[in-house]
């Protein structure tokens, strides 16, 4: 068939118009922005570092801490990356800054951004052989300890008859800071809570002098994650191991007094039950605008892997949501294992579970997205799921975050055989884009603008 000039004129307007329009990117693929193929380690010590934190500043600069081991104890540190993955060398002693505290080890677990920039660490430190919460300040500019901040930027608080320890920290709306972890309580493990003022001095308005403690029945409870709803409602995450039977998630809420809130759950808690003779942990949490709640449990059944549970504002299960509320996959087969360890929604209600995939003697990051109804969102990485290895023998996600203009950041450890290193992964997210709503399972809800 010949055509003519007139005839061939709209057949290429057409081919030019296509070509235009952009197309978008697969959601879940590494960033090559992010030194050069969205993967970072970093090396501090000669034995053990790993990132068990994550947060995001106001200028784009990526904060993580955790810990690192010194010369005979390990420590907490905090290290500062510019947005396109290399250290921020105006922070600390290049980029890091390391913290021994107390007489033995220091452990960080999570962190919180103020408003005001300031970075707050919480964790557990071993002073003269006693495990107790710790917590460290450190000034937003420079990466220095804070010295306005308890003892020169330290708080080590004991809590309960013996050992404890802080596993998160979010900040409310009026500036006071909120730690959660554990504490011995007689011979059992009890949730621990304190509340401290901008200086670090524990709020005597909060419980009994600024501490609280909840116990869910005889055996061990663990609180793991914290979420700051507002100054009058806090949201508590961990898990519950009653003697001799299985371990199940946990939550509860407290007023702005420490009273636990009987209008949630069982008088103010909530226990997951659910069928089987499984092992379920609660790990993290996070609060939707709507009021929904949304955790990241691990389990020890080889067929569900990175899960989310989606309850309604009073702690029952959302219907709506997975099966009963829980959305889980397996993502491979009955030799692989997954774990949440990390979960943010993001503006659309999609929900993003990270933490480890195992397959052989393979562990690795891995990420699962699941869609407002609990189905998994094949449109995610690989059919819904992501694994990313730092070619080392094993590698495990513990904080995640979502940049502003919808970049998924997540941090953990990745050990080379040798010794754990701290390891960052980006990736690319183009059907999240603009000014969005942060919620991650460290910080309260936050408003961000790119």
């Amino acid at each position: 068939m010949k055509y003519s000039a007139m005839t061939l004129m709209p057949l290429l307007c057409s081919f030019f118009v296509v070509s235009a329009c952009p197309l978008r990117a697969q959601d879940g693929v590494l960033d090559p922005t992010f030194d050069g193929d969205g993967r970072v380690t970093t090396t501090l010590g000669d034995f053990d570092d790993v990132a068990q934190a994550i947060g995001l500043q106001e200028d784009g600069k990526i904060v993580v801490a955790g810990k690192t081991y010194l010369v005979d104890r390990y420590a907490f540190f905090v290290a500062r990356y510019l947005p396109n993955g290399t250290l921020d060398p105006s922070f600390g002693l290049d980029g890091v800054t390391v913290t021994p505290i107390g007489t033995g080890n220091a452990l960080a677990h999570s962190l919180a951004i103020q408003p005001n920039g300031a970075i707050v660490v919480c964790g557990v430190s071993t002073v003269d052989g006693r495990e107790m919460m710790s917590l460290a300040r450190y000034v937003a500019k420079t990466g220095q300890l804070d010295p306005s901040f308890g003892d020169g930027g330290i708080v080590v608080t004991p809590v309960g008859s013996g050992w404890s320890s802080g596993r998160g920290v979010a900040i409310q709306p009026n500036g006071t800071i909120v730690a959660v972890g554990y504490a011995q309580v007689g011979s059992d493990a009890h949730f621990a809570i304190v509340r401290y003022d901008r200086f670090g001095v524990p709020d005597p308005t909060f419980g009994e002098a600024g501490v609280v403690t909840t116990s869910f029945g005889p055996g061990t409870d663990i609180a793991n994650a914290v979420y700051v709803i507002n100054d009058d409602a806090i949201l508590v995450v961990g898990t519950s191991e009653p003697n001799g039977v299985n371990a199940d998630a946990v939550l509860a809420r407290y007023k702005g007094s420490g009273a636990l809130d009987g209008a949630f759950g069982v008088n103010g808690m909530k226990r997951i039950e659910r069928t089987g003779t499984f092992d379920e942990y609660g790990n993290a949490v996070v609060v939707t605008p709507e009021g929904s709640i949304v955790i990241a449990t691990s389990s020890n059944n080889r067929f569900e892997d990175l899960v989310a549970i989606r309850l309604a504002p009073d702690g029952t299960p959302d219907p709506g949501f997975g099966l009963g509320g829980v959305a889980s996959t397996d993502i491979g087969p009955i030799v692989e294992v997954g774990e949440a360890s990390s979960v943010f929604v993001q503006p659309d209600g999609k929900v993003v579970t990270s933490g480890l995939r195992t397959s052989g003697s393979e562990v690795s990051f891995g990420l699962v997205r699941y869609n407002i109804n609990g189905t998994i969102d094949e449109t995610f990485g690989d059919s819904g799921t992501i694994t990313t290895r730092f070619g080392s023998s094993s590698d495990e996600i513990f904080a995640s975050i979502l940049q502003p203009d919808g970049k998924i950041l997540v941090a953990g450890g990745s050990h080379d055989g040798t010794q754990s290193r701290i390891a960052l992964a980006r990736y690319n997210n183009p059907s999240v884009s603009g000014p969005s709503t942060v919620h991650d399972s460290h910080e309260r809800t936050i408003v961000v603008s790119p």
